[in-house]
């Protein structure tokens, strides 16, 4: 397991959740991407924690970025 160096995260376990910030520095992503791609479903949805708390699963975003296709820069 490694912890995210910033945050104090966990994030080598797959049930691990993350903070937006965490998921725009694993993706190279802004926030406004990631969220214009969950609008649209090329990027998985946030586990909705309460009215103001969002986090993602980590192998849901590691299975996104597996997918990319080789060289490819998430856009």
């Amino acid at each position: 397991m490694t912890i995210h160096q910033k945050s104090g995260e966990l994030v080598g376990h797959p049930a691990a959740l993350l903070r937006c910030s965490s998921v725009t520095a694993l993706t190279g992503l802004s926030r406004s991407t990631l969220y214009a791609k969950i609008a649209v479903g090329t990027f998985p949805e946030p586990v909705r924690l309460g009215p103001r708390c969002s986090r993602w699963r980590v192998r849901d975003v590691a299975a996104w970025l597996d997918a990319l296709e080789p060289g490819r820069r998430p856009t």
